[in-house]
């Protein structure tokens, strides 16, 4: 005969025998140790809740990672090694240079953002294209920037493919850890 155990389902379940022999009616989520009745739907989406806030913390965490990173990576690129970039007045070379490293500083601005935000990647990410898109627009339409709408429109686009990029590239090497990872154990 099995020992009584402590109440923890609910006073018609007192033990481990009795409660497979008499099928206790109410479910383990449902009842506590005092024997009032919880509701598992509650508590269920309480916990989502919590997930679902610590996932959008993490997001944004990741998206303002991601920009910073790729707001210090530019202004490195374009101001110091290659002495300021405009559409007007640098030569051909100067901007094939920053046509080539400007999408690759958000590249990097993407992978940072990525690991930062871990599983909310994506939302780092769209946060991240829709920044880029904002400054982007807010630049041109102030005229800070001298090249035409096609222009600033093309280098948005890229750097915005580069952050989508770098996310699905960190998405597809987590999903290869977790598989080669698995299929070790």
């Amino acid at each position: 005969m099995m020992p009584p155990q402590v109440n923890l389902r609910s006073r018609r379940c007192v033990n481990a025998k009795r409660a497979v022999d008499k099928a206790c009616v109410r479910g383990v989520d449902e009842c506590v140790p005092d024997g009032s009745r919880l509701r598992s739907e509650g508590v269920m989406q309480l916990a989502q809740h919590r997930g679902l806030g610590w996932r959008l913390l993490m997001g944004l965490l990741g998206a303002l990672a991601g920009y910073i990173t790729l707001a210090l990576t530019s202004t490195l690129v374009q101001e110091v090694w290659l002495g300021g970039v405009s559409y007007r007045d640098s030569g051909r070379f100067v901007l094939l240079l920053a046509g080539l490293f400007t999408p690759l500083c958000a590249f990097v601005g993407g992978l940072v953002g990525a690991l930062v935000a871990r599983q909310s990647r994506w939302l780092a990410a769209a946060t991240l294209c829709g920044l880029i898109t904002v400054e982007s627009t807010y630049l041109y339409i102030t005229q800070r920037v001298d090249g035409p709408l096609w222009f600033e429109a093309g280098a948005a686009a890229a750097l915005t493919l580069a952050v989508c990029a770098a996310t699905w590239l960190t998405a597809r090497y987590v999903a290869r850890r977790l598989n080669s990872s698995s299929n070790a154990q």
